[in-house]
């Protein structure tokens, strides 16, 4: 009886060594990102196979407590393209200026004289990029574009000819919008662009009205620089500690480890607080994001674009 506790202990200290080994933890991470199937991944040596503890009599495998949605969640590079011409999309709004007319302003920020261009009832094509108003008058439409402005941090844009008059359109169409593959329709698209150069910022916009107010809101927005767009999100945490620096060493380090810079977005929260190896080992172990606590669905890990 001696010989057999003996038998399995020596089995048992087999079996942890091989959980620690790197073989296993490479298997293991081929499961987690989709590469391939707990089955097949998963196998255990024969020699190994006699702890019920942690083989499921349905194959050779290790029986996995389930995690939820571990096994869908997968990671993505994303690169990072670092702008710094851009409107504040919360800063939309419109000011009454007569009984039916509204005046749109919002804040913005360039280092260098940039042009503004306001579409009301704008539809932009996506092959040729080309964007044309379908409201008023051509008069109305050219009246609010070409705008030359001055560079500087959170500069206020405030023009008096840049007025959506509600006797021109009814209100129910400036909440409709599209975004279809060959174009994007929207009640308000604002444009800001650096001269000379292929590098523009694009902002596409719904509006409510609220008793007397009107209600802007900016439901998307797309990044152009030297021929290459990009549809952007908004994230939390990225700056210019995660991106802007040369040195690694003055980039800020991971939240949990507190030793390898952040260089991961978790989504669908998208927080970037973490780097590559903290997330992986969040992933296996199913765990929620550390900050909002909200399910992760997906990581994204973020390099400096050219």
């Amino acid at each position: 009886m001696g010989g057999g506790s003996s038998k399995e202990d020596e089995n048992q200290v087999n079996l942890d060594q091989y959980l620690q080994s790197a073989e296993y933890q490479q298997k293991l991470n081929a499961v987690y990102s989709g590469q391939t199937t707990q089955q097949q991944a998963l196998h255990v040596p024969q020699q190994l196979d006699d702890d019920d503890d942690f083989i499921n009599d349905g194959y050779q495998g290790l029986q996995i407590k389930p995690k939820p949605n571990i096994a869908t969640i997968q990671s993505t590079t994303l690169s990072a393209q670092k702008n710094d011409v851009y409107i504040i999309k919360t800063s939309f709004k419109f000011i009454q200026v007569g009984e039916t007319s509204y005046q749109l302003t919002f804040q913005y920020t360039c280092p260098e004289q940039t042009q503004i261009d306001v579409w009301f009832l704008g539809q932009e094509k996506q092959r040729t990029g080309e964007i044309i108003s379908l409201y008023g008058n051509t008069q109305l439409q050219k009246q609010i574009q070409g705008f030359y402005v001055q560079k500087g941090e959170n500069q206020e844009f405030s023009q008096n000819r840049v007025i959506l008059d509600l006797k021109q359109t009814k209100i129910e169409s400036m909440r409709q919008y599209q975004m279809k593959q060959d174009e994007f329709s929207f009640p308000l698209i604002v444009k800001i662009s650096k001269l000379n150069v292929d590098h523009s910022f694009t902002y596409y916009c719904t509006v409510e009205k609220n008793q007397n107010q009107l209600i802007a809101q900016c439901l998307g927005s797309k990044l152009r620089i030297n021929g290459q767009e990009f549809l952007t999100k908004d994230v939390y945490g990225m700056n210019d500690s995660v991106l802007g620096k040369k040195d690694d060493t003055e980039k800020e380090p991971c939240r949990i480890c507190l030793t390898n810079i952040i260089d991961t977005m978790i989504q669908p929260c998208q927080h970037v607080i973490l780097c590559q190896e903290c997330c992986q080992n969040l992933r296996m172990t199913g765990q929620r994001c550390p900050i909002c606590r909200s399910e992760i669905k997906e990581f994204i890990i973020i390099t400096k674009g050219n």
